[in-house]
């Protein structure tokens, strides 16, 4: 058990015992009497008064790390006083990745560049669920804080806490109540900034609930505060750098292509190191090199489709997730153990499509009919719509991760293809025209 999960009583003996005093030596020290050191640390007593968390923290000498998690333990600190501390706490390698950020070196290069330039201090990194936005937040995470020496305070998605155990957790309940009120304290916030160098991140911006004014009152407050956010809705504000992160690369393949050519690809690499990992014995052969390509096609290179996939090896053949892509690939990207009425893929899938704007939606139902890739001029005819409208369509479901960019033509245009698994949940209506399925049908239903 690390000092930062034990309780009260327990962190009391444990920093007692370090400083080599006996009870009766801390009561000398502190002036606390020695019934109340016992009951502390008998836990009989769970709140001290502040003015006893102080003297016993003076006693023991403790400084740094080891005083923010007494005090923050104790619950005597103010929001804005525990923020300081915390800030200045350096727990032990707090940054490991969730996962491996395979294929992604190339925007971790990109996104370090847009944090250290000091130019966007304000960087949203935004793009479909289950694309690895909170991997690669956490990469960069890593690399600003051991390379740069940057404070790095992180805000969850309310879905899971921040990585580095209780003292970020502790970091993140502290910013997020000072933030989540009708009037957010933002100078109570910048105060405990002050001007240190400090990342913060908001990670799932679109459940944290933090609307972006107060970022940008944050930064204004803050010299040397960078924020990054994540989500999966790109929040209109000019002032902010959107870095749209698209799913892995598609891989490709010929007659010609040999396993270990076929392996060096990300998508290909990331489902084939999952399987392995249940089945260690499991080898692409050059027979089945064209169904893990498909699959993984089919999957559209997103990262949490291909683990949920991956896992499925463990009860069914090649052959037969193959025939599941083809059939119904939203069965492969859910998990197997995911838990009844949980959030899968799917849903999130299905949400972000139903919170198109009309025109968004409109097109992205057409070029549903189309075959991949398509060009701008081609999406505008098939909509009837003007290409400067269209352009304007393709743009945000770009960013928005249905969409993703292809090889351009042979005379140079931009091409584009819609995701499968967007495809998979769109099918043509009556001329009443489209609207969301009931949540769980892996379905958008005609009207």
């Amino acid at each position: 058990m690390t000092e930062s999960d034990m309780v009260l009583g327990d962190l009391l003996q444990t920093y007692r015992n370090s400083a080599g005093l006996t009870q009766q030596k801390l009561a000398d020290l502190s002036t606390v009497s020695i019934r109340t050191i016992r009951d502390l640390e008998l836990g009989k007593v769970r709140r001290p008064r502040r003015e006893t968390v102080q003297l016993l923290a003076n006693a023991m000498g403790l400084r740094g790390s080891r005083r923010t998690t007494w005090e923050m333990t104790a619950g005597r600190a103010s929001a804005t006083e525990t923020i300081e501390r915390l800030l200045t706490a350096q727990p032990g390698q707090p940054w490991a990745p969730m996962g491996p950020t395979v294929g992604r070196d190339s925007e971790l290069e990109l996104l370090l560049h847009h944090l250290r330039s000091g130019r966007d201090r304000l960087v949203k990194l935004v793009g479909l669920a289950g694309v690895g936005k909170t991997r690669l937040a956490l990469a960069a995470c890593r690399a600003i804080n051991e390379e740069d020496g940057v404070i790095v305070a992180w805000l969850p998605d309310g879905e899971a806490g921040p990585p580095g155990g209780r003292v970020r957790l502790a970091l993140a309940a502290q910013i997020g109540k000072l933030l989540d009120r009708d009037v957010p304290a933002v100078d109570d916030l910048a105060s405990a900034i002050g001007t240190q160098h400090v990342l913060l991140v908001v990670d799932g911006q679109e459940t944290t609930r933090i609307p972006t004014i107060t970022l940008r009152a944050m930064l204004d407050n803050c010299p040397a505060l960078r924020i990054l956010c994540t989500s999966r809705e790109p929040y209109p504000d000019p002032t902010a750098l959107v870095m749209p992160l698209a799913p892995l690369p598609l891989p490709e393949h010929s007659a010609r292509s040999t396993p270990a050519e076929v392996t060096s690809q990300p998508a290909i690499s990331l489902w084939l190191s999952n399987v392995q990992r249940l089945r260690p014995d499991f080898g692409l052969t050059e027979s089945s090199i064209g169904m893990v390509v498909d699959i993984c096609r089919t999957l559209d290179g997103i990262p949490s489709a291909l683990e949920a996939a991956a896992a499925w090896s463990l009860v069914y053949s090649l052959d037969e997730i193959h025939s599941i892509a083809r059939e119904d690939p939203l069965v492969l990207a859910q998990m197997p153990n995911h838990p009844p009425g949980g959030t899968d893929l799917g849903i999130l899938l299905m949400n972000t499509i139903s919170e198109l704007k009309p025109e968004q939606a409109s097109l992205l139902h057409h070029v549903a009919t189309l075959h991949d890739p398509w060009p701008l001029e081609q999406a505008s005819q098939v909509a009837n719509r003007a290409l400067g409208e269209v352009a304007r369509s393709v743009h945000s479901l770009v960013l928005r991760g249905l969409v993703r960019r292809q090889e351009p033509t042979a005379r140079g245009l931009a091409q584009f293809g819609i995701l499968n698994l967007a495809r998979a949940l769109i099918r043509p209506s009556a001329p009443g025209g489209w609207r969301a399925g009931p949540m769980g049908s892996g379905r958008v239903c005609p009207t």
